[in-house]
């Protein structure tokens, strides 16, 4: 290992940090083992094959310790900038689109839109507009989102979902 960036830790990690290795950079990110999200890593450790060229690969997963961590590949890039007129807007936009085409994996617990709007409604049977099964990121503020190469990638896939599904053209 050549040198370890430690970056601010989110909501879903206790330890956030770039590791720059001789043969490339690794993002990760990690909770300890009893911490009470930590079954939120499995999860998001589990969606990623899904989320191929919307999110940051998985290269590995570490049990060791006390630590849950996740190295994923290392896009680079910059946050979304999501100020008026801004053009990551857009390209946030279309990976929201192709994400939504996404199907999530079977065997994975989601929240559904219908659980987490349930205590948000007057009339219950207005859960049904939100009922569906495509794949869903629930936090798309600016710091779960990397702009690379004219491209919006999500990242802090803690708190995937399922929606109703939108057909829309990715690419």
């Amino acid at each position: 290992m050549r040198d370890v960036e430690m970056m601010s830790a989110g909501y879903n990690s206790e330890i956030s940090a770039r590791l720059h290795l001789d043969n490339g950079t690794v993002f990760v990110k990690g909770l300890r083992q009893d911490h009470p999200r930590v079954w939120t890593q499995q999860r998001e450790a589990d969606i990623n094959p899904y989320t191929r060229g919307l999110a940051p690969a998985l290269r590995w997963q570490i049990r060791k310790g006390r630590w849950d961590l996740l190295g994923f590949e290392d896009l680079g890039g910059r946050h979304a900038d999501y100020s008026p007129g801004s053009p990551d807007v857009e390209l946030v936009l279309q990976a929201m689109w192709c994400l939504a085409s996404a199907t999530p994996p079977s065997g994975v617990e989601l929240k559904t839109m219908p659980q987490r709007l349930s205590a948000h409604l007057t009339d219950p049977a207005d859960l049904r507009f939100f009922e569906g099964t495509a794949l869903l990121h629930t936090d798309w503020k600016p710091d779960n989102v990397l702009i690379v190469d004219g491209h919006a990638s999500s990242t802090g896939r803690g708190l995937p979902g399922a929606q109703p599904g939108l057909t829309l053209p990715c690419g």
